[in-house]
């Protein structure tokens, strides 16, 4: 999943709340690659780990929904699904960038 910001304004101010625009959106290379390929009509198998939250149903969903066969990949107990947060300064430009470790 990616989690990303825009900046309202032309920096972040470190320790303060920073004004802008958050979304979210399914993400990943390869998981972006395969919804590509699909979109063109081609056969695509994706092979990758989920967690069993709901970010993780909510990949399998739309994985089906975009004819991506995901059945060889594998939903782990336990586990949330890999996040990427990054923060864009106004103009585009990437501010900062976390991954979550498992």
């Amino acid at each position: 999943m990616d989690v990303f910001g825009t900046l309202s304004q032309n920096r972040v101010i470190p320790t303060v709340s920073n004004p802008g625009k958050i979304e979210m959106q399914l993400g990943g290379m390869g998981r972006n690659i395969a919804a590509n390929l699909a979109a063109l009509g081609i056969e695509t198998r994706l092979i990758t780990v989920v967690g069993d939250d709901a970010d993780g149903e909510l990949f399998k969903r739309d994985a089906v929904k975009r004819g991506i066969n995901v059945e060889s990949s594998l939903q782990m107990a336990g586990i949330n699904t890999s996040t990427y947060l990054y923060v864009d300064q106004q103009d585009g430009r990437r501010d900062s960038a976390y991954g979550n470790d498992h």
